[in-house]
């Protein structure tokens, strides 16, 4: 499998071809290069209500991998499921923007996200 579909780095090199604020692209720049789960959840919160609902569909995360093991010797894709982005800010941060991330996670550590469970997506976890 090409590696590249799970770096975060391909991901900001589409974001800075993309025709947003200037300052847009630096949150999303400080938000991929954030490691720590929470935090990237308060970067988002601030960055996406400064951002209309055009620009928020930009942000979808074009090399999403699906809710399959990347890593697997098969892995088939297909239409994911669709949301409002602007209605649902959340979900596509935890399940577009964030899905390298959480992959990484997944298959560096065998642990799951604290937040969102990537190959079970629908056990959202709430942390306090």
């Amino acid at each position: 499998m090409d590696e590249t579909l799970l770096s975060e780095k391909k991901y900001f090199e589409y974001i800075k071809n993309l025709e947003l604020p200037l300052k847009a692209i630096e949150m999303m720049e400080i938000l991929i290069n954030e490691k720590d789960e929470n935090k990237r959840v308060i970067i988002w919160s601030n960055l996406s209500n400064c951002l209309d609902e055009k620009e928020l569909k930009l942000l979808a995360n074009p090399f999403y991998i699906g809710f399959g093991n990347p890593n697997s010797d098969f892995l088939f894709l297909g239409q994911e499921k669709a949301f409002d982005p602007k209605a649902n800010k959340e979900l596509l941060l935890l399940e577009s923007i964030n899905n390298n991330y959480y992959w990484d996670i997944v298959m560096n550590t065998k642990k799951k996200p604290n937040i969102f469970n990537t190959p079970n997506h629908y056990e959202l976890q709430v942390s306090c």
